[in-house]
């Protein structure tokens, strides 16, 4: 307010950065896992979870997705908005849902706990697991760059193209043994 309101010549709050953020580390649910949840969980719930750990929507996203958002024709739906407690009538709350639905389901289901966020991780790495691209997962969750599929899911993208230096060093062999003869053979 004050380099606002010209009390001051320069805004010496540019010069202090963010303190870092510990973020918890990712524990999404494997397909098996998701598979287990599923056959535990409320059947009143299973399809608010089925869309939770199949499109990576948030629960704000769910209760909030209206029926002309729906492209039935293209099998689509856009995320347009969110909605949260005590706007627009009263979605379940995450908190209900998480104590009453979420952790009674993954104790039946033998799985650890962890919040249900996860099902959201679980979209990201089950979805780059299988080979989809890292652009298409960086859309499909909405992320406005790919830094944060980067920092958060790279260990869950398998090699599928074995771009590992291999191909590189194939195509090179006979020029790397001219020029380098005493170089180690890779085993």
């Amino acid at each position: 307010m004050a380099k606002k309101n010209d009390f001051v010549t320069r805004n010496i709050m540019s010069d202090v950065g963010n303190l870092p953020v510990d973020r918890p580390a990712v524990n999404a649910l494997s397909m098996e896992e998701v598979v287990a949840f599923l056959e535990n969980v409320s059947p009143h719930y299973r399809n608010c979870f089925v869309t939770a750990f199949f499109t990576g929507m948030r629960l704000g996203e769910q209760v909030g997705l209206k029926w002309k958002s729906i492209d039935w024709r293209n099998k689509k739906s856009l995320i347009r908005e969110s909605r949260v407690a005590g706007i627009e009538g009263r979605p379940i709350e995450g908190e209900t849902l998480r104590n009453a639905i979420w952790t009674p389901a993954l104790k039946r289901a033998g799985l650890e706990y962890r919040s249900m966020y996860h099902t959201r991780h679980s979209f990201a790495t089950l979805v780059l697991s299988s080979g989809e691209s890292v652009g298409w997962a960086q859309s499909m969750t909405g992320r406005a760059s790919l830094r944060m599929i980067k920092e958060h899911y790279f260990r869950f993208i398998p090699n599928l193209t074995h771009q590992d230096g291999s191909a590189f060093s194939t195509k090179f062999e006979g020029v790397l043994a001219k020029t380098t003869p005493n170089r180690p053979i890779r085993g």
